[in-house]
């Protein structure tokens, strides 16, 4: 995640600006280091009763996005006949410092720390993915490598950005939204750290202010459910979307996922790809 990797510049990055235009090189120059894999890193998951599901979201969205950059952490509301609320993620240290390091967390009624296992920083990168038991080598979508034994996964999802604080009411929106009927879960990305230091000019990407992203997910069965948490969200977040997770049913697109930027990324478009080879119903220019 964003908030544990140092803002250092990409030498591809560097390379690109060297041989490409400014504005051709701008929109891939999203900068970050990839923490060292020498490094040892600590795999946390801190779960909660649902009947303090309020107490739990409050006191994640005051700690996550102003953590330590070796931290990051991902809060998953999962849906179901029995909705259940963790917080995980990774932390660039030994397991040793876990516990202080999530205190905010751990003070909480009912919070219960369920995971806590220091590992080699590539081989906790593997288990995230879901790779932990074929290695990398097989840690490809099928098709896409000689040896990717990952299946292609298929599922609706949506995104808003949260700009402040959620109240009392937008916590008690969330909830419900989980407490629908149908399979889905709201998972919110925390943001800070690294990605705040960044000025929204020096790339494309905009979102720099945002506290955490909430993506409405769920399998392909689960449209209605996806919509209906979206739906009761609205009056509580920013208006800003994440573009890797187009969304077809977004009215004003255009703005919630490149904001500011818009302008200048279709004036790149026009001079790069005049015959818009890469086209899609969302595609800048559309």
């Amino acid at each position: 995640m964003v908030s544990s990797w140092a803002k250092s510049a990409w030498p591809a990055c560097a390379a690109l600006r060297q041989t490409l235009d400014p504005d051709t090189a701008w929109p891939f120059c999203e900068q970050y280091a990839i923490a060292s894999t020498a490094r040892a890193a600590s795999y946390f998951e801190v779960v909660w009763p649902w009947s303090a599901a309020d107490e739990a979201i409050a006191a994640w969205q005051a700690w996550a996005p102003h953590a330590p950059d070796a931290v990051t952490s991902i809060l998953h509301l999962n849906s179901g006949s029995h909705p259940s609320i963790a917080a995980n993620g990774q932390i660039m240290g030994p397991s040793a410092a876990v516990h202080q390091l999530l205190r905010p967390l751990l003070e909480m009624r009912g919070a219960s720390l369920r995971s806590n296992i220091q590992m080699p920083y590539f081989r906790l990168q593997l288990l995230l993915a879901g790779c932990a038991d074929i290695g990398a080598a097989a840690c490809h979508t099928v098709g896409t490598s000689d040896h990717g034994k990952l299946p292609r996964e298929t599922f609706h999802a949506k995104s808003d950005y949260v700009a402040s604080p959620l109240s009392h009411a937008g916590r008690a929106a969330m909830i419900a939204a989980a407490e629908a009927p149908g399979p889905g879960a709201l998972l919110c990305d925390a943001y800070g750290g690294a990605i705040g230091r960044v000025a929204k000019d020096a790339t494309a990407f905009v979102h720099r202010d945002e506290l955490f992203c909430i993506q409405y997910y769920g399998a392909v069965s689960s449209a209605a459910w996806v919509d209906q948490a979206a739906a009761r969200m609205r009056p509580y977040v920013s208006g800003m979307a994440y573009q890797n997770y187009i969304d077809p049913a977004r009215e004003g697109w255009q703005h919630a996922y490149y904001g500011q930027h818009l302008q200048r990324l279709q004036a790149t478009r026009v001079r790069v790809d005049p015959h818009h080879y890469f086209d899609f119903p969302q595609a800048i220019g559309r």
